[in-house]
């Protein structure tokens, strides 16, 4: 192993991001065909494509479960993710900077990560937003029109319409979420080093911090 080596993704972080960035995809994907059915039949029909959106739906469901009461009961919540004085308005700013300019001139990485620090200001509060409002927002509106779909609850159009809406506007920004995560992601030291932190475990970078 190099000095600058260090494991930072467990076997259990990587399961859990690949089954839910495939499941988001596919939500996605299947949402997409629902409401485009005739212009995008990658899945075949409605019917079927309605029944992949439900199926996925409960495994992302399950799979973000099993996240928030792993990170919240083994403390790794605090740890990573709730933000510090240095994830402040000062911290937002000089990591925006770095990735509006300073990147482009090949600065340094202001806030490098290592066994303390996972992610950067700007990682700690899109992951928060994405993770502990909008999942649950998608979740909650997913499974009250899924209860309906399949009997548990009579449908009613008049309800139905609204949250279908809100549903479908949480997938959009959910689909801009993985846009610009995908891209942010090639935005490190070297472009395929995020990539190959969430296959391996390990964070191969002169910027590490130990």
């Amino acid at each position: 192993m190099t000095p600058n080596k260090i494991y930072l993704a467990t076997r259990v972080d990587r399961i859990w991001h690949w089954i839910h960035a495939l499941g988001i995809v596919a939500l996605i994907l299947t949402g997409f065909q629902i409401h485009f059915v005739e212009e995008f039949p990658v899945f075949g029909d409605y019917a079927l494509a309605l029944h992949w959106h439900n199926i996925v739906g409960l495994v992302v469901t399950f799979d973000w479960s099993l996240w928030f009461l792993y990170n919240l009961l083994s403390g790794r919540f605090i740890r990573y993710y709730l933000p510090n004085r240095d994830d402040l308005p000062s911290g937002m700013i000089r990591q925006a900077r770095f990735f509006t300019t300073g990147i482009f001139k090949g600065e340094a990485h202001p806030f490098p990560i290592g066994r303390t620090r996972k992610f950067n200001p700007l990682q700690k509060w899109s992951y928060l937003g994405v993770m502990l409002l909008l999942a649950p927002f998608q979740i909650i509106t997913g499974l009250y029109l899924y209860s309906m779909v399949v009997g548990v609850i009579p449908f009613d159009g008049q309800s139905a319409l609204p949250v279908s809406v809100l549903h479908t506007a949480g997938a959009f920004f959910s689909a801009m979420f993985v846009i610009s995560h995908i891209y942010l992601g090639t935005t490190d030291h070297k472009p395929w080093s995020q990539f190959q932190l969430m296959i391996t475990g390990y964070r191969d970078d002169e910027q590490v911090k130990h």
